[in-house]
């Protein structure tokens, strides 16, 4: 039986995967990153903002109504281009990795406002005291789930009817200081703290909770790295391309198990 084409549609966890295909010769694999296109796609609508504002006035209510059909435009215009630029017009399966470092942007340093998030399984993760401020759980669930995300995620499925679905997990946090402390970025926060290890990893896991949410709500198989890839619950030092992607490595072992997964869909 041959293999299953497989199409990668992501943002920039997907070279890792990328790399692999090709270090492993896949060619039943293929990649569609999105990261060059929404950033030009991110100027763009804050171009057409600007313009709108400007030319109508806008008020409070009347803007955030253009902005949420600009948004809409924005992933109809996303789908439209992963259509034109897909080199598989129909493979069997398609996987997802979106939006996957949003965890790194709250957690990879300490925020100048140190904060705890409440959970009612777990209590105040790390536990509340001195300056932390308290966030509600739901809030930051919120902020993971975007209605982009929401949109973005059917939407591209929809191109590909008859393909199989699978939503993959971003790699987890690196969690040593030194590492993330020779990153080129961190001049500019060099007088910043390590975020708690804790706190960290929570960042992490309701990220990946709301995307399993997603995924079960469209269909599709939810992949994460398992413990081999894994340091006390930290991206392992030997799969870290930098401080907040996967190396090829990496995505060898994540690609042999959407490979695996793929196989086995019916």
């Amino acid at each position: 039986m041959s293999q299953r084409s497989i199409l990668f549609v992501g943002h920039s966890h997907t070279d890792c995967i990328a790399a692999a295909a090709k270090q492993i010769g896949a060619e039943n694999v293929a990649v569609v990153s999105l990261t060059r296109h929404e950033f030009a796609e991110g100027l763009r609508r804050r171009r057409e903002k600007k313009k709108a504002r400007e030319k109508f006035k806008l008020d409070k209510n009347s803007l955030a109504r253009s902005r949420r059909q600009l948004e809409k435009e924005a992933v109809r215009r996303t789908a439209m281009w992963i259509s034109r630029v897909s080199p598989m017009p129909e493979p069997d399966v398609i996987c997802l990795c979106l939006e996957g470092n949003r965890h790194n942007i709250l957690g990879l340093v300490e925020n100048p406002s140190p904060f705890s998030i409440g959970h009612e399984e777990v209590g105040c993760v790390p536990p509340m005291g001195g300056e932390r401020h308290f966030i509600p759980y739901r809030v930051l669930w919120d902020i993971y789930d975007t209605p982009r995300l929401r949109a973005l995620t059917p939407n591209i499925f929809s191109l590909f009817p008859t393909a199989k679905r699978i939503c993959l997990s971003p790699p987890p946090p690196v969690g040593d200081w030194k590492r993330i402390r020779l990153g080129p970025w961190m001049n500019a926060l060099k007088d910043r703290d390590p975020t708690p290890k804790e706190l960290k990893l929570h960042l992490y896991r309701v990220q990946c909770e709301v995307l399993r949410d997603m995924a079960e709500k469209v269909g599709a198989s939810f992949i994460e790295p398992d413990e081999s890839l894994l340091d006390d619950g930290f991206l392992s030092i030997d799969y870290c391309a930098d401080v907040t992607h996967g190396n090829v490595a990496y995505g060898e072992v994540m690609l042999k198990r959407v490979m695996d997964k793929a196989a086995g869909l019916r």
